[in-house]
């Protein structure tokens, strides 16, 4: 009896030579770029809530620092959101 190998998934894997390589890292960017892009409305609160826990370990006084700058820098417009 002949044994048979079974090909798997690790079989067919082919590596992407040299510039075919490089059009797909520049594609994979441009995708994460876009999706990051038309994402930022769920971005933009799961980041405020990263502060407001980054804020809560921080001694009082810095954490009211820090906050108190935040605000002046949005309330004043310079802030790079459209």
């Amino acid at each position: 009896m002949r044994k048979v190998r079974q090909r798997g998934f690790r079989d067919e894997v082919m590596i992407v030579p040299g510039s075919g390589r490089n059009a797909l890292i520049i594609c994979a960017s441009v995708l994460a770029l876009a999706v990051l892009y038309f994402a930022r409305s769920v971005f933009a609160p799961a980041a405020v809530s990263l502060f407001a826990v980054a804020v809560e370990r921080l001694p009082q006084l810095i954490a009211l620092a820090i906050t108190l700058l935040l605000t002046v820098f949005i309330l004043s417009g310079v802030s790079c959101v459209e």
